[in-house]
């Protein structure tokens, strides 16, 4: 299966990304949408993580989750791509984590595209989507996540309403009938872990409110 995805370019406004759809029609990335957007009892854990560390931790520890996420996720596209894993970047416990992931990837039958950028003209969203192919032989939106601890599905919810967008998305741009996530997350402290999930009315239903409450705040 073959598509022909965009390719949008970005600019950031006040740390939120917007996509140029067109020459006059800019759209803010899911990311930015779920980040400006969060629960209030995110929110409170977020802020809890951060006076337990100190700010000075705190900012250290994400600088080093988001270079931890980057090295893991060129590891994967890679892989996918069956190239040699070259990674100088890597630190060792970032080719720990990919290698604890690698045998959960080999349920992955086909790719129909990696780090593409998508959109919905419905929602008024853009995003870069990690992965759209098959897993265990059904079509699915896949995203590719680091942890330093294993997860409870409580803490996964974010990342079932950014699938559920891609999915919505792709659906819309190319008619195609995506209806399964998938979030493989790579676990520094613990074994790797694959939430899958279908797209519910009540997933959708969640997904469009925080559109709408970021657009009410924008």
């Amino acid at each position: 299966m073959s598509y022909n995805y965009p390719a949008l370019q970005t600019v950031d406004v006040k740390d939120k990304r917007f996509y140029q759809v067109n020459d006059e029609t800019f759209y803010p990335s899911i990311t930015t949408v779920l980040g400006s957007t969060p629960t209030p009892e995110k929110t409170a854990a977020l802020e809890g993580w951060r006076n337990w560390l100190g700010a000075d931790k705190a900012k250290k520890e994400t600088q080093r989750a988001a270079d931890r996420g980057t090295q893991v996720h060129l590891m994967i596209e890679q892989f996918l791509k069956n190239e040699p894993i070259n990674c100088p970047l890597a630190t060792p416990v970032d080719v720990q984590m990919f290698n604890g992931l690698k045998l959960k990837l080999k349920a992955i039958n086909k790719v129909y595209g990696q780090e593409v950028t998508l959109f919905s003209d419905m929602l008024g969203v853009a995003g870069r989507c990690d992965f759209i192919g098959e897993y265990e032989f059904i079509p699915v939106i896949a995203d590719w996540k680091t942890s330093t601890n294993i997860k409870g599905l409580d803490r996964v919810q974010d990342y079932f309403l950014q699938g559920a967008f891609y999915a919505i998305a792709h659906n819309e741009m190319f008619g195609t009938d995506i209806e399964d996530i998938v979030i493989f997350v790579a676990v520094e402290k613990g074994l790797p872990q694959v939430f899958k999930k279908k797209i519910t009315p009540e997933l959708v239903d969640e997904l469009m409110n925080r559109v709408e409450k970021f657009y009410k705040e924008l």
